[in-house]
């Protein structure tokens, strides 16, 4: 099965607008490509969905994939403590992906720990990592470490805000009532078009993460089997 069947198959990826289908072809692109490849967006956007699509569209899918949340310990514990996980972590990962989610949060140490690794020919391990838009800033401040960065940018995928992308809204709002309908075992809810003109005008600030927070609470509020305008 050729990788963009693969991500048809099975994900919630609504991409109607260019800015997502440029997102896909990026996807299908890079799907088989051994180098890191960072994941860039605005928090909620979706950078670990993209993350998932790539790895089960890759050769590595059948193996696992390993996410590692950087920045998730106190500093104090991190700053002696993280960089000796990558090496376990790496190990686990052996023959998959490992995904580093805000690789941004990262203390320098395991900054440095990352980039050696990468270098290492002993690693079997596809490298995926996510974080906010602007890492070149945070080399110009000195807050990353900027051959870390020349590593992990080769394979860039820029994922648009919400806002941006605002021919998806509607589909995507549908296909996450439906999902959230059968998961709560209620019949199926459409939305109406008032509705859906609402949500068109609404700014999305929390992207996709805030929209599956709305999402679920039209599903609970939804009498019948319809979403309308004033449940918005």
């Amino acid at each position: 099965m050729p990788p963009s069947s693969r991500i048809r198959a099975g994900s919630l990826l609504v991409a109607e607008s260019q800015s997502m289908k440029t997102v896909l072809s990026a996807i299908v692109n890079l799907s088989d490509v051994s180098e890191p490849v960072l994941i860039e967006g605005e928090p909620g956007s979706g950078r670990e969905l993209i993350a998932r699509l790539l790895h089960h569209s890759s050769g590595r899918r059948h193996l696992d994939m390993v996410s590692i949340k950087a920045g998730a310990a106190p500093a104090e514990i991190v700053s002696c403590s993280e960089a000796e996980e990558f090496q376990n972590t790496f190990t686990t990962a052996q023959g998959g992906t490992l995904l580093v989610r805000d690789v941004c949060e990262l203390q320098g140490r395991s900054q440095r720990k990352l980039s050696k690794m990468l270098d290492e020919s002993s690693w079997d391990v596809r490298v995926l990592a996510t974080s906010d838009p602007g890492l070149s800033a945070a080399v110009d401040a000195g807050m990353f470490y900027d051959p870390l960065l020349q590593k992990l940018s080769q394979n860039t995928i820029v994922v648009p805000p919400l806002r941006d992308r605002r021919e998806d809204i509607v589909s995507l709002m549908g296909q996450l009532v439906t999902a959230l309908a059968k998961d709560m075992g209620r019949t199926r809810i459409t939305v109406s078009t008032l509705a859906n003109d609402t949500l068109l005008r609404y700014p999305w600030p929390g992207n996709v993460a805030e929209m599956k927070q709305v999402a679920r609470r039209l599903v609970i509020r939804a009498r019948g089997g319809r979403i309308e305008a004033a449940d918005v």
